[in-house]
């Protein structure tokens, strides 16, 4: 496989990634909410002294933390959905995927490159392209 056919592949990936994770971390989300409720159910009928108290305030505190992260997360790749067209840049990754499939079919390289030691980028790229840099 060509580079060109793993960007276009990892775009593609990429696309699906971001309602993916967002999917997951707003499951996420409600799994904190319902401990947090539960929790909040637990303290409104216990009874605790000062340092019984203070260890329940942190538990809570590490909860609702969790729950901002991942909150402040979901926002994020929320304004990032929202300024992508899922479907237009679907159709131009498809759009390119064509044209270069249709460049692959049509050339002759593999005439052109029969005496070559390296056939394909990926076989010295690694080496003298990590190098210069």
């Amino acid at each position: 496989m060509c580079l060109a056919s793993k960007y276009i592949n990892n775009l593609e990936e990429a696309l699906g990634d971001i309602e993916d994770l967002k999917n997951d971390l707003c499951k996420q989300m409600e799994k904190y909410d319902n401990e947090i409720n539960k929790f909040y159910h637990d303290l409104e009928t216990k009874s605790f002294n000062a340092a019984e108290g203070y260890y329940l305030s942190k538990q809570l505190q590490e909860l609702l933390q969790k729950r901002r992260v991942v909150k402040k997360e979901i926002n994020k790749l929320r304004v990032v959905s929202k300024g992508i067209d899922r479907n237009a840049v679907k159709q131009e990754i498809d759009k390119a995927s064509e044209r270069l499939n249709q460049s692959l079919r049509n050339s002759d390289e593999s005439q052109y490159m029969k005496n070559f030691k390296f056939k394909k980028l990926e076989d010295f790229y690694d080496k003298e392209f990590k190098e210069v840099h």
